[in-house]
């Protein structure tokens, strides 16, 4: 928890959500950084066990469910654009 230094954070709020997967025929995907939920998990369990964490951490954990409502949303919007459009 206390490895995650403020640059760290940075780079990944930074990073696009959205990104081409040339390996899946260039198809796009969402990409959240997964050190943003393990951020959050770790701050979650050192919370319930009161012990203080970085500012930055809080700053991210009160944000907790914005990040799951951004994820989520665009993953719907992945799985209904096909039904959408016409073929």
């Amino acid at each position: 928890m206390f490895g995650f230094q403020v640059w760290m954070i940075d780079e990944c709020l930074t990073r696009n959500l959205l990104t081409v997967d040339p390996e899946h025929g260039n198809k796009l995907e969402i990409h959240l950084d997964p050190r943003i939920p393990l951020l959050i998990r770790e701050a979650d369990c050192l919370a319930k066990m009161a012990i203080p964490t970085p500012v930055v951490t809080n700053v991210i954990f009160a944000k907790k469910t914005y990040f799951i409502l951004v994820k989520d949303s665009l993953q719907v919007c992945f799985r209904l654009f096909p039904l959408c459009i016409p073929s």
